[in-house]
């Protein structure tokens, strides 16, 4: 599968979430879910940081919109960091409504800019390569998370939540 492919289905998978989360009025099952967003959102980006931008940079060197997905994740990044080590979504539960503006329009970036561009101009094969560089760094990220006593929710297959021993 190639790397656009996989990143899309990833998006709707988060845009999925998103409404879920929307949708629930409990806050502890707001909580939950948000953990499990954190924890995949987290696993995808480092994912690309590590595997697909690079790369981008060096086929598309012009590719200004490479940079703007950067700085978006940064963004996210700091917002999803109030969490802090532990996951503690607290403070993060009543900024659900900016951080889908900032995911959807960080996945808008992605999607219209960035994508249509590599498919014009990027072998077939190249994005193949860069599906399966992905999918090897996310399943690190994934492998590093469990280390910390993290693993993925089997039930959603999208997200991660935090065990207690």
């Amino acid at each position: 599968m190639d790397v656009l492919e996989i990143l899309s289905q990833e998006h709707k998978l988060v845009v999925n979430a998103l409404q879920r989360i929307d949708k629930t009025e409990s806050a502890d099952a707001k909580a939950l879910m948000l953990k499990e967003l954190i924890q995949d959102l987290s696993a995808h980006e480092k994912a690309e940081e590590a595997a697909v931008f690079p790369r981008l940079r060096q086929l598309l060197p012009n590719l200004s919109a490479v940079e703007t997905a950067i700085q978006e994740q940064l963004a996210l990044r700091k917002v999803l960091d109030q969490a802090g080590p532990n996951l503690d979504v607290t403070p993060l539960v009543d900024q659900v409504d900016q951080l889908t503006k900032m995911i959807l329009g960080h996945i808008v970036t992605e999607e219209q800019q960035i994508f249509t561009l590599v498919e014009q101009q990027v072998d077939e094969a190249v994005l193949q390569e860069l599906g399966q560089a992905y999918l090897a760094a996310k399943t690190h990220q994934v492998e590093a998370m469990a280390k910390l006593n993290v693993t993925m929710m089997p039930e959603t297959g999208l997200g991660v939540e935090q065990q207690t021993k």
